[in-house]
C-alpha cells in the first residue's frame, strides 16, 4: 500500500468527523407517517427471526393489504397501519410471540419515555385463592406480586365455571415470572396461590426470565464457577432489588390507557 495513503488512513478519526445536521424541512421528517404505527422489540433476538415476523404477521393478523412492517434493528421493528382500529385491536389481543419467544409492542410516540417497551401486558390466571378471602381486593393484592394490576375479570354475583380468576397485569420484562406465591391468612395458615401466564410460551427454566434460554442463563454460568457463585448470587440479588425500585418508579410515571397501581414483590399477608 502506498505509504502516504496508509498514513492518511491512520490519521482519519471518526471523532473529528463533523456530524450531519438534518434539515427541519417536512420532506426529511417521518413523524406524520409514524402517527398510525407501533414499535416493537424481540425479548430474545438471538432466537427470533425478524424476516419471518415482518412477512408473516400481516397474514396472521388477517389485514394483508392494510399493514406493512419495517425491520429497524436486529431486535426492533415498526408496523404501519392504515386503520387505527386495526392497530389498537392488535395491541388488545394479548401477548404475541415469534418462534415462541415474547415480543413487546407499543404505539409509536415521538419522544419515548424511559419505560418504553419495558412492560408486557399479560393475562394471568390465579388459582387456589383462599375461600374465606375470595374478594376483589384480595385478588388485586395477590396479583400485585407479579405486576401492576390493570383489570380483574370477576363478578361475585354470577356463576364461575373456571377454577381460576383472570387478571391483566403490566409485567416488567426485567423481572422473573413467579409461578406461585405463599399467602398467610390472619389465622396463620399458609396457602400457595399459583400463577399461569396466558400466551407466554418459552422462558428460561432456570431463572424464569423471558430474555434468554437456560443455555445462556447467568445462573448456569455461576454453576460452572462455584468459587465465585456466592458473590455472584449476592450481586444478582442486589441488582434485582435495585431494578425493582427503578421499575416501581418508572411504572408510577407511565402515562397510558392502563390504570395505575403499585408493583409489589414482597410476600403477602392478609390482615384481619
Amino acid at each position: 500500500m502506498n505509504i502516504e495513503l496508509e498514513e492518511a488512513i491512520q490519521g482519519m478519526s471518526i471523532e473529528d468527523d463533523t456530524p450531519l445536521i438534518l434539515s427541519s424541512q417536512a420532506k426529511f421528517c417521518s413523524v406524520e407517517r409514524n402517527a398510525c404505527s407501533l414499535i416493537g422489540r424481540f425479548l430474545n433476538p438471538s432466537h427470533q427471526r425478524m424476516s419471518n415476523w415482518i412477512l408473516d404477521m400481516p397474514r396472521i393478523w388477517r389485514i394483508y393489504s392494510t399493514v406493512r412492517g419495517v425491520a429497524l434493528f436486529q431486535d426492533r421493528f415498526q408496523f404501519f397501519f392504515k386503520s387505527e382500529d386495526d392497530l389498537l385491536e392488535i395491541l388488545k389481543s394479548g401477548v404475541w410471540t415469534q418462534d415462541e419467544w415474547c415480543v413487546l409492542m407499543e404505539c409509536w410516540v415521538e419522544k419515548p419515555p424511559e419505560d418504553y417497551l419495558m412492560f408486557l401486558p399479560v393475562w394471568v390466571r390465579l388459582r387456589n385463592i383462599p375461600v374465606n378471602y375470595y374478594t376483589e381486593d384480595t385478588i388485586k393484592e395477590i396479583a400485585g406480586c407479579v405486576g401492576n394490576v390493570i383489570k380483574i375479570e370477576l363478578d361475585l354475583e354470577k356463576s364461575q365455571a373456571q377454577d381460576y380468576v383472570r387478571v391483566q397485569i403490566l409485567f416488567g420484562v426485567r423481572n422473573f415470572l413467579r409461578n406461585h406465591k405463599a399467602i398467610q391468612v390472619p389465622s396463620g395458615e399458609l396457602v400457595s396461590v399459583t400463577f399461569d401466564y396466558e400466551r407466554i410460551r418459552k422462558r428460561c427454566f432456570l431463572c424464569q426470565r423471558l430474555t434468554h434460554d437456560k443455555v445462556d442463563c447467568p445462573l448456569r454460568q455461576q454453576e460452572s464457577n462455584p468459587i465465585s457463585s456466592g458473590f455472584a448470587n449476592n450481586l444478582v440479588k442486589s441488582k434485582e432489588m435495585h431494578q425493582k425500585e427503578i421499575d416501581h418508579a418508572m411504572i408510577s410515571k407511565k402515562s397510558s390507557c392502563y390504570s395505575e397501581s403499585g408493583l409489589k414483590e414482597s410476600s403477602v399477608v392478609l390482615n384481619k
